[in-house]
């Protein structure tokens, strides 16, 4: 093997010991320092999407506080409530979520044919959304939506 492969390989694995070190550094910093502010009060809608049941970081972290989920399909609630990601955060309407004072966020973790309507029905009344791929099911319905969160800044 060339010299030059050989360095290359070496670097990248330097760079990712680094990367790893430093990521775990944060992670050790986040929990030892006090958050700059009030934590973000965030609520999530929906219990579908795959990447839902990152909640549970939302809510070990000193940073946020999550007020409220969720997710209208009763049996879907039902299971949400077994699942340690989401025991004991309240289940509520979409209109609930919304009305709780100070909210400033919104994870919008439902299938694709919904996640639009949801992440709308928040930009509309001011919220930050996060919203995860893939995000809905329509590309101009999407752009429509970032059109509106753009200029609701």
């Amino acid at each position: 093997m060339d010299q030059s492969r050989l360095d290359r390989r070496r670097w990248l694995g330097g760079s990712a010991a680094a990367f790893v070190a430093a990521v775990a550094g944060t992670a050790r910093g986040a929990d030892e320092k006090a958050p700059a502010g009030p934590p973000i009060r965030v609520g999530q809608i929906g219990t579908t999407h795959g990447h839902a049941t990152k909640l549970e970081v939302y809510r070990a972290s000193r940073e946020w506080e999550v007020v409220g989920l969720v997710e209208p399909d009763a049996a879907l609630a039902e299971a949400a409530t077994k699942k340690p990601a989401f025991r004991g955060v309240p289940l509520l309407s979409r209109d609930e979520l919304f009305a709780i004072d100070g909210l400033r966020a919104v994870l919008v973790e439902t299938t694709p044919d919904r996640s639009l309507d949801h992440a709308a029905a928040a930009i509309e009344r001011g919220l930050h959304v996060h919203l995860d791929k893939p995000a809905g099911a329509s590309l101009p319905a999407l752009r429509r939506l970032l059109d509106e969160a753009t200029r609701k800044n």
